[in-house]
Protein backbone atom coordinates (compact mmCIF):
# COMPACT_ATOMS: atom_id res chain seq x y z
CA UNK A 1 0.00 0.00 0.00
CA UNK A 2 1.27 3.43 -0.88
CA UNK A 3 1.27 6.11 1.78
CA UNK A 4 0.44 8.77 -0.79
CA UNK A 5 -1.41 9.19 -4.04
CA UNK A 6 0.64 8.37 -7.11
CA UNK A 7 0.28 11.91 -8.46
CA UNK A 8 1.19 15.50 -7.69
CA UNK A 9 -1.36 18.08 -6.51
CA UNK A 10 -1.33 19.53 -10.03
CA UNK A 11 -2.03 16.12 -11.58
CA UNK A 12 -4.84 15.52 -9.11
CA UNK A 13 -6.40 18.90 -9.94
CA UNK A 14 -6.13 18.23 -13.67
CA UNK A 15 -7.86 14.86 -13.32
CA UNK A 16 -10.48 16.32 -11.01
CA UNK A 17 -11.21 19.21 -13.37
CA UNK A 18 -11.49 16.90 -16.37
CA UNK A 19 -13.81 14.55 -14.48
CA UNK A 20 -16.11 17.37 -13.41
CA UNK A 21 -15.93 19.04 -16.83
CA UNK A 22 -17.23 15.85 -18.45
CA UNK A 23 -19.71 15.34 -15.62
CA UNK A 24 -21.12 18.83 -15.86
CA UNK A 25 -21.26 18.63 -19.65
CA UNK A 26 -23.35 15.46 -19.35
CA UNK A 27 -25.71 17.32 -17.03
CA UNK A 28 -25.98 20.22 -19.46
CA UNK A 29 -26.69 17.88 -22.37
CA UNK A 30 -29.01 15.53 -20.50
CA UNK A 31 -30.20 17.30 -17.37
CA UNK A 32 -31.15 14.93 -14.56
CA UNK A 33 -34.91 14.40 -14.58
CA UNK A 34 -35.49 15.56 -11.02
CA UNK A 35 -34.64 19.20 -11.38
CA UNK A 36 -30.83 19.25 -11.65
CA UNK A 37 -29.41 22.08 -13.75
CA UNK A 38 -25.93 22.22 -15.21
CA UNK A 39 -25.28 25.54 -13.48
CA UNK A 40 -26.25 24.02 -10.11
CA UNK A 41 -23.52 21.41 -10.30
CA UNK A 42 -21.27 21.59 -7.21
CA UNK A 43 -17.76 20.18 -7.35
CA UNK A 44 -16.25 18.41 -4.37
CA UNK A 45 -13.16 16.30 -3.63
CA UNK A 46 -10.04 16.96 -1.53
CA UNK A 47 -10.25 20.17 0.49
CA UNK A 48 -6.52 20.91 0.28
CA UNK A 49 -5.01 18.86 -2.58
CA UNK A 50 -1.47 19.94 -1.75
CA UNK A 51 -1.82 18.11 1.54
CA UNK A 52 -4.15 15.29 0.54
CA UNK A 53 -1.89 13.71 -2.08
CA UNK A 54 0.97 13.25 0.39
CA UNK A 55 -0.66 12.39 3.74
CA UNK A 56 -1.79 9.20 5.38
CA UNK A 57 -4.38 8.25 6.20
CA UNK A 58 -6.66 9.97 3.71
CA UNK A 59 -10.21 10.36 5.04
CA UNK A 60 -13.18 10.61 2.69
CA UNK A 61 -16.65 11.68 3.79
CA UNK A 62 -19.43 10.27 1.60
CA UNK A 63 -22.46 12.51 2.12
CA UNK A 64 -25.80 13.16 0.44
CA UNK A 65 -25.66 16.60 -1.19
CA UNK A 66 -24.14 20.08 -0.78
CA UNK A 67 -26.35 22.40 1.24
CA UNK A 68 -27.01 25.88 -0.14
CA UNK A 69 -28.34 28.24 2.52
CA UNK A 70 -27.91 31.43 0.52
CA UNK A 71 -31.60 32.22 0.52
CA UNK A 72 -31.71 32.11 4.32
CA UNK A 73 -28.30 33.48 5.18
CA UNK A 74 -26.20 35.60 2.83
CA UNK A 75 -23.16 35.01 5.04
CA UNK A 76 -23.02 31.50 3.56
CA UNK A 77 -22.81 32.87 0.04
CA UNK A 78 -19.52 31.06 -0.66
CA UNK A 79 -21.45 27.78 -0.85
CA UNK A 80 -21.82 26.98 -4.48
CA UNK A 81 -19.94 26.04 -7.59
CA UNK A 82 -16.68 24.65 -6.17
CA UNK A 83 -17.27 23.47 -2.62
CA UNK A 84 -13.67 22.47 -1.95
CA UNK A 85 -12.08 25.72 -3.10
CA UNK A 86 -14.70 27.73 -1.26
CA UNK A 87 -14.13 25.72 1.90
CA UNK A 88 -10.35 25.96 1.57
CA UNK A 89 -10.67 29.73 1.26
CA UNK A 90 -12.84 29.81 4.36
CA UNK A 91 -10.36 27.63 6.26
CA UNK A 92 -7.50 29.94 5.37
CA UNK A 93 -9.54 32.90 6.60
CA UNK A 94 -10.23 31.19 9.91
CA UNK A 95 -13.80 30.12 9.12
CA UNK A 96 -15.05 27.81 11.90
CA UNK A 97 -18.32 26.84 10.28
CA UNK A 98 -20.01 24.15 12.31
CA UNK A 99 -20.25 21.33 9.70
CA UNK A 100 -16.51 21.53 9.03
CA UNK A 101 -15.80 21.54 12.75
CA UNK A 102 -17.83 18.36 13.12
CA UNK A 103 -16.02 16.72 10.21
CA UNK A 104 -12.73 17.58 11.87
CA UNK A 105 -14.00 16.15 15.12
CA UNK A 106 -14.90 12.89 13.34
CA UNK A 107 -11.51 12.83 11.63
CA UNK A 108 -9.80 13.49 14.94
CA UNK A 109 -11.12 10.18 16.25
CA UNK A 110 -9.63 8.46 13.20
CA UNK A 111 -6.27 10.18 13.62
CA UNK A 112 -6.19 9.93 17.39
CA UNK A 113 -5.83 13.71 17.66
CA UNK A 114 -7.80 16.74 18.74
CA UNK A 115 -7.84 20.15 17.09
CA UNK A 116 -8.42 23.28 19.15
CA UNK A 117 -8.64 25.72 16.20
CA UNK A 118 -6.02 27.94 17.83
CA UNK A 119 -3.22 27.15 15.38
CA UNK A 120 -3.81 28.00 11.71
CA UNK A 121 -0.90 25.84 10.56
CA UNK A 122 -2.33 22.87 12.43
CA UNK A 123 -5.76 23.52 10.93
CA UNK A 124 -4.30 23.48 7.42
CA UNK A 125 -2.42 20.26 8.14
CA UNK A 126 -5.54 18.64 9.59
CA UNK A 127 -7.77 19.54 6.64
CA UNK A 128 -5.13 18.11 4.33
CA UNK A 129 -6.35 14.65 5.35
CA UNK A 130 -9.96 15.31 4.34
CA UNK A 131 -12.06 14.96 1.20
CA UNK A 132 -15.77 14.93 0.51
CA UNK A 133 -17.88 13.11 -2.08
CA UNK A 134 -21.54 14.09 -2.38
CA UNK A 135 -23.70 11.45 -4.06
CA UNK A 136 -25.95 14.19 -5.42
CA UNK A 137 -24.00 17.08 -6.95
CA UNK A 138 -26.89 19.54 -7.23
CA UNK A 139 -27.38 22.19 -4.55
CA UNK A 140 -29.85 21.20 -1.89
CA UNK A 141 -31.28 22.41 1.37
CA UNK A 142 -31.31 20.78 4.79
CA UNK A 143 -32.78 17.45 3.67
CA UNK A 144 -33.18 15.41 0.49
CA UNK A 145 -35.82 12.78 -0.18
CA UNK A 146 -34.37 9.24 -0.48
CA UNK A 147 -35.93 8.66 -3.89
CA UNK A 148 -34.31 11.84 -5.25
CA UNK A 149 -30.91 10.95 -3.80
CA UNK A 150 -31.14 7.42 -5.18
CA UNK A 151 -32.09 8.71 -8.59
CA UNK A 152 -29.08 11.03 -8.80
CA UNK A 153 -26.76 8.30 -7.52
CA UNK A 154 -28.05 5.94 -10.23
CA UNK A 155 -27.78 8.63 -12.90
CA UNK A 156 -24.15 9.43 -11.99
CA UNK A 157 -23.08 5.94 -10.94
CA UNK A 158 -19.97 5.51 -13.09
CA UNK A 159 -18.65 8.99 -12.38
CA UNK A 160 -19.22 8.59 -8.64
CA UNK A 161 -17.09 5.46 -8.74
CA UNK A 162 -14.46 7.24 -10.83
CA UNK A 163 -14.27 10.06 -8.30
CA UNK A 164 -13.99 7.59 -5.42
CA UNK A 165 -11.13 5.84 -7.22
CA UNK A 166 -9.38 9.17 -7.84
CA UNK A 167 -9.56 10.09 -4.14
CA UNK A 168 -8.28 6.62 -3.10
CA UNK A 169 -9.14 7.04 0.59
CA UNK A 170 -7.80 4.94 3.44
CA UNK A 171 -10.81 5.63 5.68
CA UNK A 172 -14.31 6.26 4.30
CA UNK A 173 -16.91 7.76 6.63
CA UNK A 174 -20.47 7.23 5.44
CA UNK A 175 -22.42 10.11 6.96
CA UNK A 176 -25.97 8.76 6.94
CA UNK A 177 -25.46 7.32 3.44
CA UNK A 178 -24.79 3.62 4.04
CA UNK A 179 -27.71 2.39 1.90
CA UNK A 180 -26.99 4.65 -1.08
CA UNK A 181 -23.21 4.33 -0.84
CA UNK A 182 -23.35 0.55 -0.56
CA UNK A 183 -24.91 0.43 -3.99
CA UNK A 184 -23.18 3.40 -5.63
CA UNK A 185 -19.68 2.35 -4.53
CA UNK A 186 -20.38 -1.37 -4.97
CA UNK A 187 -19.70 -2.17 -1.32
CA UNK A 188 -20.19 -5.51 0.35
CA UNK A 189 -21.78 -4.29 3.57
CA UNK A 190 -21.94 -6.85 6.38
CA UNK A 191 -25.16 -7.33 8.26
CA UNK A 192 -25.08 -5.58 11.64
CA UNK A 193 -24.08 -7.93 14.43
CA UNK A 194 -25.72 -8.18 17.85
CA UNK A 195 -23.80 -5.09 18.96
CA UNK A 196 -24.59 -3.15 15.79
CA UNK A 197 -21.22 -3.35 14.03
CA UNK A 198 -20.83 -0.23 11.90
CA UNK A 199 -17.41 -0.75 10.30
CA UNK A 200 -15.78 -3.15 7.84
CA UNK A 201 -12.76 -3.50 5.55
CA UNK A 202 -13.26 -2.90 1.84
CA UNK A 203 -10.60 -5.53 1.18
CA UNK A 204 -10.10 -8.00 3.99
CA UNK A 205 -6.62 -8.99 2.78
CA UNK A 206 -5.21 -5.45 2.72
CA UNK A 207 -7.58 -4.09 5.41
CA UNK A 208 -8.17 -1.07 3.20
CA UNK A 209 -10.15 1.05 2.97
CA UNK A 210 -11.74 1.06 6.38
CA UNK A 211 -15.45 1.95 6.09
CA UNK A 212 -17.28 3.49 9.04
CA UNK A 213 -21.00 4.23 9.00
CA UNK A 214 -22.31 6.89 11.35
CA UNK A 215 -24.49 10.00 11.54
CA UNK A 216 -24.18 12.92 9.13
CA UNK A 217 -21.86 15.69 10.45
CA UNK A 218 -24.85 18.06 10.47
CA UNK A 219 -26.95 15.78 12.70
CA UNK A 220 -26.24 17.96 15.71
CA UNK A 221 -28.37 15.96 18.16
CA UNK A 222 -26.33 12.81 17.57
CA UNK A 223 -22.77 14.19 17.55
CA UNK A 224 -21.82 12.56 20.85
CA UNK A 225 -23.16 9.22 19.60
CA UNK A 226 -21.32 9.61 16.28
CA UNK A 227 -17.99 10.38 17.94
CA UNK A 228 -18.45 7.35 20.19
CA UNK A 229 -19.28 5.14 17.20
CA UNK A 230 -16.19 6.23 15.30
CA UNK A 231 -13.96 5.83 18.34
CA UNK A 232 -15.28 2.30 18.95
CA UNK A 233 -14.94 1.41 15.25
CA UNK A 234 -11.30 2.53 15.24
CA UNK A 235 -10.56 0.52 18.38
CA UNK A 236 -12.20 -2.61 16.94
CA UNK A 237 -10.52 -2.18 13.55
CA UNK A 238 -7.09 -1.82 15.14
CA UNK A 239 -7.76 -4.93 17.21
CA UNK A 240 -8.56 -6.69 13.92
CA UNK A 241 -5.21 -5.67 12.42
CA UNK A 242 -5.85 -2.25 10.90
CA UNK A 243 -2.83 0.01 11.14
CA UNK A 244 -1.53 3.11 9.43
CA UNK A 245 1.05 3.29 8.09
CA UNK A 246 0.29 -0.35 7.12
CA UNK A 247 2.39 -2.98 8.83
Amino acid sequence: MSKRLSMSPQEYEQKREQLFKDWQKAWTTHKPRLGGQGEEFVKDGAFLPEGYVSVSPRILFVLREPNDFRDANRANDWYGFDLCRATAEGIRKGDKRRPWWQMVRYAGECLGRRLTWSNQEEIQEFFGHLAILNLKKANGKETVEPEILNWYAHYDLLRIREESKLLDADIVILGGTIIEAAWALDLCVPKPGPEGKNWWFGDVATRRPLFISTYHPSAWAYQKDAVGQIRKAMEDAKAAGWAFPPQ
